[in-house]
This record gives structure tokens, sequence and C-alpha cells, in this order.
């Protein structure tokens, strides 16, 4: 510094321009480098750096919408499918009030009973198998409402904020998933409806599952805006849960090995992911276990459950009285009871009782939609419904269903070769309705119709012959049956005629016949009952003298 002071002091007139010229010249230079160079390259930096922080304030912010939508989509009970239960009466009730926790059996071991939670703590590939209303799709959906409460993150931003008691759910949902399910942080939810993945067959091999959750989510007005590589980076980091619904309604066997295969890649793409997957058991052939599925198979509900569901439901419907007394009718007649293990037929047994009051007397109400619920498929999409009826019409079905348990019952079987089923019983029957639709199908896919559809006529073991077995669900539903069959040959010939065949039935086995007899009384007027009875008791009497 003292030698430039020096060196403008010997000519100042002189040295002091030139160093004012030289500072601006080093200005310029510097000022030109760091426009040209430096500052293009700090803009591009501070711009990525915002891009990056956008994206990720971006994805955050659809994922709260996007668990807030399936909060509001998945937090009440679906509508049971019945026509017994009037509108005014079908109020939706939440989720958390109903559900029970339902357990599971291993395939192979089924006296090795445990509960879902257990199941979710240490294994992460699982294939949950079941009969028809046995809690399946309910599962799954409790499971991506609890998991989407306990991750949303900004709650306030997002349309729950108007329901002052989501709160209290999402805290609550945060605390049973480390108590109960012991994850340590939330896992995000993916439900997939593999039912609406029937092209899969013709999918490019570029397409993926996450592809098609993608297409359905582009088509809501909400979550169409979906950021880039959103699904893809929570799947490489581990991070997800997919909950995939009714393998067995893909259909077609090259549909349901399809998607196995593009579960198996999605399960590939990445560690530490868990897969869940659904399906009756009569559509799942072990297609996922080469991808390290394991299979578990839901149980029926067991005493305590049954006491439990019924007492939520009188509770929601505010009606804690009739709780004990349901019960009560449920410990006293065992036919009901058999019927009650299923948490769909249950709650249908609750709504109509609550709306109805048919059972004891009038409980033939409650088998009919029972029966109706199953065949029909009411709980299944209309393009599933559409698919079964276009083979067997669910009015042919059951009028088949109504030849075979009486057969069954007159010559006192509980199951029947699948043989003979197939090779006697339908073939000899279908030749008194030559101008049904089902007079044009083989006998053979007739019973697998019928089978996939309701499983109310399943197999059950081996025979002596090696065959296999086919039998009803249970037994009330074969008892049913058979008193409709009576019942019909009443509205076709004669009441009279119709209640003589009843009546030989019932004294050449009494036992065997007696809740026939009864399902078939309860169908008549008063006066035809009391003629009924009276019939019974004189020709009993008679024998005894």
């Amino acid at each position: 510094m003292e030698t430039l002071i020096e060196w403008i002091q010997r000519d100042p007139s002189k040295n002091v321009p030139l160093l004012v010229a030289m500072i601006g010249a080093i200005s310029a230079i510097i000022t030109g480098l760091f426009t040209i160079i430096v500052w293009p390259m700090l803009k591009a930096g501070l711009e990525s750096l915002w891009g990056v922080a956008r994206l990720r304030f971006s994805k955050r912010a659809y994922e709260d919408l996007y668990l807030a939508r399936l909060i509001q989509r998945y937090r009440f009970l679906p509508i049971l499918p019945t026509t017994l239960v009037p509108v005014t009466e079908s109020r939706t009730h939440e989720m958390d009030e109903l559900f029970v926790e339902l357990t599971v059996s291993n395939r192979i071991n089924r006296d090795q009973i445990t509960t879902l939670q257990t199941v979710l703590r240490l294994g992460t590939r699982v294939v949950i198998v079941g009969d028809p209303g046995a809690g399946k799709t309910t599962v799954l959906q409790y499971l991506t409402l609890l998991f989407s409460r306990a991750r949303i993150s900004k709650f306030n931003r997002t349309p729950l904020r108007a329901d002052p008691e989501e709160l209290q759910k999402l805290l609550a949902a945060r605390e049973r998933l480390k108590r109960d399910y012991k994850f340590a942080r939330p896992p995000f939810p993916v439900p997939v409806f593999l039912s609406r993945l029937k092209s899969v067959t013709i999918w490019p091999e570029s397409k993926s599952i996450l592809d098609a959750v993608e297409e359905e989510l582009a088509a809501n007005d909400i979550l169409r805006d979906i950021p880039a590589g959103f699904f893809r980076e929570r799947l490489r980091q581990g991070d997800c849960i997919f909950l995939l619904d009714a393998f067995d309604e893909l259909g077609a066997q090259q549909a349901r090995d399809a998607i196995a295969a593009r579960i198996g890649e999605l399960g590939s793409a990445s560690s530490g992911n868990t897969f869940i997957v659904t399906s009756r058991v009569v559509g799942y052939h072990g297609q996922l276990s080469r991808y390290g599925f394991n299979t578990l198979t839901l149980q029926p509900l067991s005493p305590e459950l049954i006491s439990q569901l019924v007492r939520k439901w009188y509770s929601v419907l505010r009606e804690e009285r009739l709780a004990q007394e349901l019960l009560d009718t449920l410990h006293l007649n065992h036919r009901i009871a058999e019927i009650a293990v299923n948490p769909m037929l249950l709650s249908l047994i609750v709504l109509v009782q609550y709306v109805r009051r048919v059972i004891p007397e009038r409980r033939y109400i409650l088998y009919e939609e029972c029966l109706r619920i199953l065949v029909e498929r009411r709980y299944a999409s209309p393009t599933v419904q559409a698919e079964y009826n276009a083979t067997l019409p669910g009015d042919e079905a059951i009028y088949l269903l109504k030849e075979i348990a009486y057969y069954m019952h007159t010559h006192h079987l509980r199951e029947i070769p699948r043989h003979q089923l197939e090779l006697s019983l339908l073939p000899a029957t279908l030749e008194h309705i030559p101008l049904s639709r089902a007079s044009a199908v083989p006998a053979p896919e007739i019973v697998r119709n019928i089978e996939d559809r309701s499983q109310l006529l399943i197999e059950r073991g081996i025979g002596d012959d090696g065959e296999p077995l086919m039998a009803f669900s249970h037994l009330t539903f074969q008892e049913y049956l058979v008193a409709t069959r009576l019942r019909d040959l009443a509205m076709s010939q004669s009441e009279s005629a119709a209640s003589t065949k009843m009546i030989r039935h019932y004294h050449a086995d009494p036992e065997w016949w007696e809740e026939v007899a009864l399902l078939y009384a309860a169908h008549l007027e008063t006066t035809q009952q009391e003629i009924f009875f009276a019939r019974i008791n004189s020709e009993i009497s008679n024998e005894l003298a």
C-alpha cells in the first residue's frame, strides 16, 4: 500500500488518472466475467435448488391431497347389497366404529391362527384368501384408511380440515400403527382394484401396475396433476404398501397369470415395500408363490368376534339393548348361528333383524336374501355380475340349486360326488328346462359357474373312490332350498300335494327334515300352517296308537 502511495506522489497529475483508468479496466473485466460466466452458473444453480425445493414441496402437497382423498373414500363402510333394508335406513357408518380384527390361518398349518397385525409385522408379501363376505375387501379398505390417516402430514392444507373430529382420528391412527402394527414410519398406501386391470394381457412390456394407477388418477379432477416420478420415488425408497384387491375377479386364467407376473416385477423393483393381495379361495391357485408370497386364509368369526360385531352394529344403530337379544337368539338357533360366522352375513342378520324383526319365526326371509346376495354377486362390480350371468342367469342358478338340494336331502346326503353331479344329476335336471340358457351349457361349466360365483356349492374332501365331493357350504342353505322347492310345488300344483309330500318326508326321518318342515310351513298362510301342523301331529298320534 505504501509503495502505491509513493508512486502516486511522484507525479500526481499523471499517475492518479492512470490509476483510475486501471481500476476501471479491472472492474470492467470482473463485471464481464461475472455477467458472462459466474452469474449464469449461479443463476442455474439457484434455479435448480428452487426447482428441487418446489418439486419436493409439490410432491408433499400432492401426497397429502392423495391421502386425504383416500380417507374420504374409505372412512365409511360400504352399504350392504340388500333390498330388505329401506333406503332411509341405509345410513353410512364409520369404518372405525364397525371394524373387528379378523384372524387368519396358514394355508399349510390351519391350526396356526394369528391376527393380521402379526402378519404385517412379520411378512411383506401376503395373499389373503377367503369365502364371499369373509371380509377381504373390508380388511384392505380399513388398512388403507389407517395408513392414510397415520401418514398425512399437513392436515390443515387438505379438505379434511373442515371436520374437527378427523384430527383426533389421525393422531389415534399414528399411535395405533406404532403400538399394534410396530411400524416406525407409516407406509404410503397404494390401493389397487385388480378387477379393473383385465386388459393386462395386452399391455406393452414397458407398462407396470404403477402406470395403471397413474392412468386412473389422471381421470380424477383433483388428483390428475401427478408430480413427475411421484409413485416411483416412493417405490424406490421402499416406502409403499400395495393393497391389491379381488385377484379372482380378473376372470380368465391368462389375466391372473399376467397380473401375478406384474406384481412380481413390482416387488423386485425395490426392497422394503409391502404387498397384500386378496382373492376368493376358488380364484387363487398359487400364482404368486414363485414371487415369495405366503398364503393365509381368513377364519370364520369366533364367538367373541360375533359378539363384538353385533354389539358394534347395535351401538352405531343406537339400539344397544337389542344386541344381547340377538346374541341369545343365535345361541338358541344353531342354523342361523351357522351362517353368522361370515361377517357380511352377520351384518345382514343384524340389519334385517333391526328393521324387519324376522328372526327366528320368519328367518326364511333372511335366508332368501343371503342366497340371492351370494348367487347374484351383488357386492361385485356390474361387469363381474354380467360375466357370470352371460353363462348362467341368476334365477336359473337358483333353480338348479333347488333341484340339487332336493335330490341330496331326499337321499339323506351332505356330499355328492362331483362326477355324479356333472354326469347324471344335472343333465337329467336340464332336460326339464329345454328353453333355458343353462340347457346349452355343459354341466361341468354350470358347476364351476355356481361354485365360483357364490361358493354355495363347494368341494369338500375326496370320496372313497378318489373323486371330489361337492356339498352346500352350510346345511342351512340346503334345507332352505329344499323348503322353497316344495313351496314352488305348492304354487305349481297345490298346497295340499306339496304338504303331503313334506309330511311323508318328515315322518320318514323327523330329525333330518325338521328344519325343512319349519321353513316350508313359514311360507304358508296362517290357516294352512294350522292344518299342516295338525296333519303332522295327527299322523304321529296314529303311529303311536
